[in-house]
């Protein structure tokens, strides 16, 4: 089946749908062979785009997936206007649970800070990154 578009050409429904597929797939692409070669690029999805002295900074999480009260996850942090990014790897998220049943959560990376949220972890990451990453300012093109 074929529908009218009113630039008067035929589009395939399949043929659209295949389009898509292979444009989503060079961005896939495009994005694994940025990241792995350290080539500057914006993340598509992200986990939180922050606003640091002016500039914006866009941030992932990684996590393998939390096996106990404990885990490690990797922030990455981009400086959105140059595309370079900084990866902290050992930011450990933890619980602990009070005798009253209360669950605190804590962010922590070792001699550098400790958080309570995810957002402020992702803030004060986004903080100690600004530094490394505004040396690469002017050099993106």
């Amino acid at each position: 089946m074929s529908i009218h578009h009113p630039t008067s050409t035929l589009v395939d429904p399949r043929a659209q749908q295949a389009a898509r597929f292979a444009f989503n797939v060079a961005l896939a692409s495009a994005h694994s062979y940025a990241r792995l070669h350290h080539i500057p690029f914006n993340p598509v999805n992200v986990d939180a785009v922050i606003t640091f002295e002016g500039e914006d900074y866009a941030v992932e999480v990684k996590g393998v997936g939390q096996t106990s009260k404990t885990e490690t996850l990797a922030f990455t942090v981009t400086h959105r206007s140059t595309g370079f990014s900084f990866t902290f790897d050992t930011v450990i998220r933890s619980e602990r649970r009070n005798k009253a049943g209360n669950v605190k959560v804590r962010y922590n990376l070792t001699g550098k800070g400790s958080w309570t949220t995810l957002d402020e972890a992702s803030a004060g990451l986004v903080a100690l990154a600004a530094g490394w990453l505004a040396k690469f300012k002017g050099m993106a093109g």
